[in-house]
């Protein structure tokens, strides 16, 4: 459709129905157990959601193909009626009443046409607008993308985009330039020149260059609010949140790295913070609770040596035992997760007490307690960076909750189809591992040697218990990705998909983080290439010298499997009959799947088994599910 035959009140229809049908595809995809009576009653609402996620998930394609590329494609300026109706849309994918970040991805792509077509036109103040758009979504995709720990590039390319918007904004602080904007322009540039900091916000800082250079933005964001040329400009902006704004993002860098000077004066400016916030409590604390600011003062005195490490931990602890288990703020997101995580990052690993253990096994506990109820209160997208910084700081301690534990119960809470599958894979795994040392037990001379074993017959279940376990963390990469995963209302764009393909190599690095992981690393990272090496990903891991590529090769097959004869949280159409994807590796071994696939698969006695799994198997893991989503 060109933009010359678009009836304007039908678009716009359109875009709203898009909305509305993503708003009810991520409440089908994830059915609140509550007035759910048993597993099977919850197995059937899964299979007919899922369902209706494909007749609507069809009809959004068909927008996006008919509708949407036509204009993202189209090289011509844009009609005013169509800015509009891209601009109310564009706030809807981001901020709808029901759900959070509906669909950012679309949103950015958007966002880049309208910035296009600013620049093909003189409307300076259309272009600001559209340039701290750029800035806004740029930011929420390096808080989406930062979670792809194996590949650092990609946040890097969302934030250098945003830099070099918040670069061409901040240009217009010129002060013959500010005067010629209009006042909501000047309004743009100014909130900017503070916002822009958290375009730098990472996670692994090894030096002080970022923060200095957020420091730099933040002083000069301060020199702004003191200089009377824009103060005058801008009468009625309300400068007095502007400063504490101001004083409360220094508070918040990251200044374990910088200069002593710079730790130094960011104590001032937490001072001050503290001060503005005493000098006027009813209206800043509709800004920060006290407890916030002061949480983050205790931090910058300990690195500037103020307060002792022991200090500092306790004065941490005492702040999470006063927090509210169930306090969804700003407040109650620092007294659950990020007081409690700075304790455990805190401690010394040569001296970890058996207090700190426990303290570190009760923190963990109730933290996750905390994140796995946040999904239910629709607040997905803020679940995911505490949930993330959790899971890449995890420490396993004697006694407590394991990594593995952690994960499996995370999907369990934050993505019941791939919990379902994972368990799926692990048990059908360890059916064909026990299959195939019976027939080709020669297979298994390097698993027998890696894992220490000498001999097979009397270490078969060890072997098949290494292969469940390696199979049941096979897609934990993916727990850095899930908002990703749950796109389930249109095909995935190609830089989503850029970020599926991340998840076998995002697993191999959380794996590798814990001893009680690390042997099953090099499984989840080859199981999504083909037994030949030839195609799938990550094609940089050459999985056929991994010693343990024969559990490999069967996780590929076991995963293949799963997603292929499900119907639900796979797939919108009914799933294939195990002879449908028999076929299929028939078809493909000694290419995708490895060559002795199909003898295994038509072996009788495998095939018994599998029939059970498929069928029986996975209704039990519906049950199983149920249980665990009632309990949550």
């Amino acid at each position: 459709m060109s933009e010359t035959t678009i009836d304007i009140e039908e678009f716009t229809y359109n875009l709203k129905g898009y909305v509305d049908r993503m708003i009810k595809i991520r409440s089908l995809s994830s059915p609140e157990v509550l007035g759910i009576s048993n597993a099977e009653a919850y197995s059937a609402v899964l299979l007919e959601n899922f369902k209706n996620i494909g007749v609507m998930a069809e009809k959004n394609r068909e927008l996006i193909n008919d509708i949407i590329n036509p204009i993202l494609s189209s090289g011509e300026p844009l009609d005013p009626k169509v800015i509009k109706a891209i601009e109310k849309l564009n706030e809807e994918l981001l901020d709808a009443s029901e759900v959070e970040m509906i669909d950012l991805p679309l949103a950015t792509l958007l966002t880049d046409r309208l910035l296009q077509d600013a620049d093909m036109k003189e409307d300076i103040d259309y272009r600001i607008k559209m340039l701290d758009k750029e800035i806004e979504n740029s930011y929420l995709m390096i808080m989406m993308t930062k979670k792809v720990i194996s590949d650092p590039r990609i946040v890097d390319h969302y934030r250098k985009k945003g830099i070099e918007a918040l670069r061409q904004l901040l240009v217009f602080l010129d002060k013959e330039r500010f005067l010629e904007l209009s006042e909501e322009s000047r309004e743009t540039i100014v909130a900017n020149a503070r916002y822009g900091v958290a375009l730098y916000e990472c996670w692994d800082l090894e030096d002080g260059e970022w923060t200095t250079e957020q420091f730099r933005l933040l002083e000069n964001a301060l020199a702004i609010a003191d200089d009377p040329f824009y103060l005058e400009a801008l009468p009625e902006y309300d400068w007095k949140y502007h400063l504490f704004r101001v004083y409360d993002f220094l508070t918040r860098l990251d200044y374990t790295f910088s200069e002593p000077e710079i730790v130094q004066k960011a104590v001032q400016y937490s001072d001050i913070c503290s001060q503005l916030w005493k000098s006027d409590p009813e209206y800043y604390k509709q800004l920060n609770e006290f407890d916030e600011i002061e949480g983050r003062r205790l931090r910058i005195l300990f690195l500037a040596g103020s307060i002792t490490e022991h200090e500092y931990r306790e004065k941490l602890y005492a702040m999470y035992q006063g927090r509210g288990d169930y306090e969804y703020n700003a407040l109650g997101y620092d007294m659950n997760i990020e007081y409690p995580m700075e304790y455990i990052l805190s401690m010394d690993e040569n001296d970890i007490s058996e207090k700190d253990m426990r303290r570190a096994d009760e923190i963990y506990r109730s933290a996750l307690a905390y994140i796995f109820h946040m999904p239910k209160l629709g607040l997905l997208s803020a679940t995911l960076d505490p949930y993330s910084k959790l899971l890449v700081t995890f420490e396993e301690f004697p006694g407590n909750i394991g990594f593995e534990e952690m994960g499996i119960r995370s999907f369990a809470a934050l993505h019941p189809p791939t919990y379902i599958h994972s368990k799926m894979v692990a048990g059908i795994t360890g059916c064909l591992t026990r299959h195939l040392i019976r027939m080709r037990p020669e297979l298994f001379d390097d698993v027998l040697s890696y894992l220490g074993y000498k001999d097979l017959h009397k270490d078969m279940n060890e072997i098949i218990e290494y292969a469940y376990h390696a199979a049941l963390c096979h897609d934990f990469g993916k727990l850095m990705i899930i908002d990703t995963i749950f796109v389930y209302g249109r095909k995935l764009l190609d830089m989503e998909f850029d970020l599926v393909k991340q998840h076998p190599d995002i697993g191999y690095h959380l794996l590798m983080k814990h001893q009680s992981t690390q042997r099953y690393a090099e499984v989840a990272r080859g199981h999504h290439l083909w037994y030949d090496g030839s195609k799938g990903y990550p094609m940089g891991f050459n999985g056929g010298k991994s010693p343990v590529k024969i559990i490999t090769d069967i996780v590929t097959i076991a995963d293949c499997m799963d997603a292929a004869t499900d119907s639900v949280g796979r797939s919108y159409n009914r799933g294939k009959t195990f002879k449908d994807f028999e076929q299929e590796v028939i078809l493909d071994a000694g290419t995708r799947y490895a060559p002795w696939g199909p003898e295994l698969l038509r072996d009788e006695k495998t095939k018994r088994d599998l029939d059970y799994l498929l069928d029986e198997g996975r209704m039990n893991l519906y049950r199983e599910t149920y249980k665990l989503l009632a309990s949550l």
